[in-house]
């Protein structure tokens, strides 16, 4: 059981991780880099690289999503249901949303 929470813990660090490093790491340097090559249009370019980046993260969220909701519901049924069970599906739920 402890295998599945520690699992949980990783999925969801690596969904929130990687959502914490687009918007402080990946977003500025890639706006700062095309708009120091291209002050006219490189702002454009950079939000277009940007979502682009940010859709293929997108699939990796709800393959992660899929994950975390399967190693939830399976520590519910092999074991006792995890403290808050229905809050921590919703709480998934909504940050698929």
């Amino acid at each position: 059981m402890s295998v599945l929470r520690f699992v949980s813990v990783v999925l969801l660090a690596i969904w929130v991780g990687g959502l914490a490093a687009l918007g402080t790491i990946g977003a500025p340097a890639i706006f700062a880099t095309l708009e120091s090559h291209d002050p006219a249009g490189g702002r454009t370019l950079a939000g277009a690289v940007f979502g682009a980046v940010f859709t293929r993260f997108q699939h990796v969220t709800w393959g992660l999503a899929g994950l975390l909701l399967a190693v939830l519901g399976l520590r519910a049924v092999l074991g006792p249901r995890p403290r808050r069970f229905a809050v921590r599906m919703w709480t998934i739920a909504a940050m698929l949303g």
